[in-house]
């Protein structure tokens, strides 16, 4: 049965939008929901005291990866202000500043690994997120791969970072978004649609880049390394690694 209650219908292109939304009204108009609808169904994935390990082989495999998870404690994280906006910049920068240590990691005489990436977001389930790191490595490195990503979120967790790092990683990501911007004329169509997506199934604020690039630029100058150097700390946890 369809339920016209969990449907969204997204068209992004060069069209007619009244013979569009015509076409959209004559085809789903009809669609009613059951009147005793299912629930929607939604499924939690427990954290954890103990460390869990998975290993999984394939002979076909062209490459080793690992990957290291710390689980959140709180599910419910949702941007839904402008001070949220702000949270996720700032998150966004941090995990810049990380990956920049792990790039310069990859291009050192002795590399641990050929790529490594660190970031907070979804997990395998929608409603779970978590501080991952990963990284492609030889297959006789994981063990000491592996230890570099651990000491290395260490680090940045104890330490934190140093104002020029800071300063590299907000010049990339204004950057980044005055690219975006200039080039707003020329955005792909899978573009909008993944935004529309998780705008419709996760609640994602789906602005628009004008009004991002110009929210960035003022916010960016705001952000201190007190900020950057708190957000890891509710990342890298004893608890709900695996």
């Amino acid at each position: 049965m369809v339920r016209s209650d969990l449907i969204a219908v997204v068209v992004v292109g060069d069209i007619d939008v009244e013979a569009i939304e015509k076409k959209i009204k004559d085809h789903f108009g009809s669609y009613k929901n059951p009147k005793n609808e299912k629930p929607r169904a939604t499924f939690d994935v427990p954290n954890h005291k103990e460390t869990f390990v998975a290993i999984e082989s394939d002979k076909e495999a062209s490459a080793t990866q690992i990957q290291l998870m710390y689980k959140d404690y709180d599910n419910t994280k949702i941007t839904k202000t402008v001070a949220d906006y702000r949270s996720d910049l700032v998150e966004g920068i941090f995990t810049g500043m990380l990956n920049n240590r792990l790039d310069e990691l990859t291009n050192s005489p002795t590399p641990p690994f050929t790529f490594g990436y660190s970031y907070h977001g979804g997990t395998y389930a929608r409603n779970k997120e978590g501080y991952q790191s990963f990284a492609m490595v030889q297959e006789d490195k994981v063990l000491s791969a592996l230890k570099v990503l651990v000491t290395e979120n260490a680090r940045a967790k104890k330490f934190g970072f140093t104002q020029s790092e800071l300063d590299r990683a907000k010049s990339d990501i204004l950057a980044q978004y005055e690219k975006v911007y200039n080039d707003r004329e020329k955005t792909n169509s899978d573009n909008f649609i993944g935004e529309y997506q998780s705008h419709f199934l996760e609640g994602t604020p789906a602005p628009g880049i004008d009004w991002e690039y110009k929210t960035v630029k003022q916010m960016v100058p705001t952000i201190t390394l007190g900020d950057v150097n708190n957000v890891i700390k509710d990342y890298v946890k004893k608890t709900t690694a695996s």
